[in-house]
C-alpha cells in the first residue's frame, strides 16, 4: 500500500495509505456498516467518532440518504473482519445539522444516537477537549479510518489504519 497520506478524490482532499493501526490508539473511531450486509468489510460505508458512549458524530453526507434502522456500528475493533452480528450497534437516530447542504457540504457534520450505550471495555470517546486554540497551521496529526490504501483504489481495507496529515488553514 501507498504511505502517502493525501490526494485528490473528486476534488476533494482524501487521505489514502498509512500504516495499520490498533484501536487502541483510536478508541474512539467506529465504523458505519449498512446493516443489510453480513461482512462488516463490504458493509463499511463511513466512519464516525464517538463523543459519548451513546452518540456518535461524522459526515452529513455519509447518512443523508440513509434510515437509523439501515445503520450500525461497531466499538473497539481495528479489524472488521473479526466483527460478529452480537457486537454490532443499531443506531436509533440521525441528527443532520440543520445548515446541511449536499451541492457543497457546507456543515457536513451529523450526530447519530446509538441505540444501546457503547460498553466495550477497549472502546472510549473522545476526550472533551480543553484547549480551544485550534492546531497550527503545519501542525503534524493523526487520523485513521479503513478507507482505500492505494490511490484511485477501489479496495476496501478490514484493517484500521493511521497517517500523519497537516493542519492547514
Amino acid at each position: 500500500p501507498s504511505d502517502r497520506p493525501a490526494a485528490e478524490h473528486k476534488g476533494l482532499p482524501t487521505i489514502v495509505g498509512g500504516t495499520v493501526a490498533s484501536s487502541v490508539d483510536h478508541p474512539y473511531i467506529v465504523p458505519l456498516l449498512d446493516a443489510d450486509m453480513d461482512d462488516a468489510t463490504e458493509a463499511r460505508f463511513c466512519a464516525g467518532t464517538l463523543v459519548t458512549p451513546r452518540w456518535v458524530v461524522t459526515a452529513a453526507h455519509c447518512v443523508d440518504d440513509r434510515s437509523p434502522s439501515g445503520i450500525q456500528t461497531v466499538a473497539g475493533i481495528s479489524d472488521l473482519g473479526a466483527v460478529t452480528t452480537a457486537d454490532r450497534i443499531g443506531i436509533s437516530n440521525i441528527h443532520l445539522h440543520e445548515g446541511y447542504r449536499a451541492d457543497n457540504l457546507t456543515h457536513d457534520v451529523a450526530l447519530l444516537r446509538l441505540a444501546n450505550n457503547v460498553t466495550v471495555a477497549n472502546a472510549r470517546w473522545i476526550p472533551w477537549q480543553t484547549d480551544t486554540s485550534l492546531p497550527l497551521v503545519g501542525t503534524t496529526l493523526k487520523t485513521a479510518g479503513w478507507g482505500a490504501s492505494v490511490v484511485e483504489g477501489s479496495n476496501r481495507e478490514a484493517v484500521l489504519r493511521e497517517a500523519s496529515v497537516m493542519a492547514v488553514g
